[in-house]
């Protein structure tokens, strides 16, 4: 009977740091800030880890005008100097996506969409 009492402690105090550690839970929100100089990303390409179902918020500054493009998502955004642009969307496809400047086809990023 004691060994029963200690293996449900265990389950009831650990059983929910073990789910959370596998990504157990629901959709969160992300939110990535993206700062472009002379048409390169600073601090250089980056990977943007999610899960399928969350949201994804990116915050873009350049200094120059271009157009950014999330490929696989087909989202694209105007940028102008000094103008903040944001693409927000909620990550339903899986994979890994690339993020550019479209014209110079220069890579900003990628996004990395695991199933929940």
């Amino acid at each position: 009977m004691k060994s029963i009492k200690v293996a449900a402690v265990f389950v009831a105090l650990f059983l929910p740091v073990v789910l959370a550690a596998c990504g157990g839970g629901g959709p969160r929100e992300h939110s990535f800030n993206i700062q472009l100089r002379d048409g390169k990303p600073a601090g250089g390409t980056t990977t943007f880890r999610v899960k399928q179902g969350d949201t994804v918020t990116f915050n873009i500054t350049s200094n120059s005008a271009g157009e950014v493009h999330l490929h696989g998502y087909d989202l694209e955004a105007e940028m102008e100097p000094g103008k903040p642009v944001v693409i927000s969307f909620t990550a339903n496809a899986t994979g890994r996506f690339l993020m550019e400047v479209e014209k110079t086809k220069v890579e900003i990023g990628f996004l990395e969409v695991q199933p929940r």
